[in-house]
């Protein structure tokens, strides 16, 4: 159904981060909607008279009753300071029909997620629907942030690697090394990605965070030999 459009309630609202909050929404009507997990809506709202739409990536999985977006306050925009700030539950809004190629197919079964700051929303949807699923993938997350403050879904990821010996997560920071932190510092590198992968041709790759992160690492993979059709981009704030 191109172009369709669907009503959605505002049900709950969850702070991830100081900068980041989750926002669920249940669906109006009966119109079928399915995505494929890494896929991004436009949310469209009336604000100060003026319909506003912006694309932003499914934080939920296709498996779950509802659909959550999971928005960072942005200066100045228009779209996250009225989410942040100005919403209240039961409010209603439009979502557009799902969109994008950056997705994850169940016959994958070695899958690398490589996040920076915000790029780790798609990453959320992907891992929970293998999980949920309960798929034999093979998953290695590298999650860069500026801050400790600012890893979003912290809790969630520790627990689903807890749970499943097939997820690994490794962290940097990039502006701060907390007393007793365990993970690494400084920028993400295809050289720590290569410390926790045996067989990098083996893998798919997921690339999701600021333009200089992804073009990078697109370009270090190819150098390495991975056939481009393994690899994913989608530029974060693009």
């Amino acid at each position: 159904m191109a172009g369709s459009l669907y009503k959605v309630k505002l049900i709950k609202i969850i702070r991830e981060t100081p900068k980041v909050k989750t926002f669920r929404f249940e669906f109006l009507d009966n119109k079928k909607f399915d995505f494929k997990p890494g896929q991004f809506v436009f949310l469209h709202a009336n604000i100060g008279g003026k319909e506003v739409k912006r694309a932003y990536s499914i934080s939920s999985t296709p498996l779950d009753e509802y659909i959550e977006l999971s928005l960072e306050l942005v200066n100045e925009g228009k779209m996250t300071t009225l989410f942040h700030y100005n919403v209240n539950l039961g409010d209603t809004f439009e979502l557009s029909e799902p969109k994008g190629v950056f997705t994850f197919d169940d016959s994958m079964t070695n899958i690398a997620l490589i996040a920076g700051g915000s790029g780790i929303v798609p990453m959320r949807s992907i891992s929970r629907y293998i999980l949920q699923k309960k798929l034999d993938t093979n998953i290695k997350i590298f999650f860069s942030a500026r801050t400790y403050d600012e890893i979003v879904f912290m809790d969630e990821l520790n627990l689903f690697a807890k749970d499943n010996p097939n997820l690994k997560i490794m962290y940097t920071l990039t502006r701060e090394n907390p007393e007793n932190w365990s993970g690494s510092t400084g920028r993400l590198t295809i050289d720590m990605m290569l410390n926790n992968i045996d067989s990098p041709k083996e893998y798919n790759y997921f690339l999701c965070g600021p333009m200089n992160m992804v073009r990078s690492f697109a370009k270090e993979l190819i150098e390495l030999g991975i056939d481009r059709k393994k690899i994913k981009r989608d530029i974060w704030g693009a």
